[in-house]
């Protein structure tokens, strides 16, 4: 699951927020979904189970509405 939440919020934010384009991140990891869901990866693996689960639940809602809307 945690691996999973890393891959959807790393989507999220780079092709559907599009947050590097708008904060000026042009550099890795920011970019880069590979490499921002790797970092995201370990970074939630430290992390408490409740808020994984919380991010996943809440990137797959959002990864399911914008799949949905196109």
């Amino acid at each position: 699951m945690t691996a999973i939440a890393a891959a959807l919020t790393a989507w999220i934010f780079i092709h559907v927020l599009r947050m590097p384009e708008r904060w000026e991140l042009n550099y890795k990891p920011f970019n880069c979904g590979l490499c921002l869901s790797f970092w995201l990866a370990i970074i939630l693996y430290f992390c408490p189970t409740y808020f994984v689960n919380f991010l996943f639940t809440v990137t797959l809602a959002a990864s399911i509405g914008a799949w949905l809307e196109k």
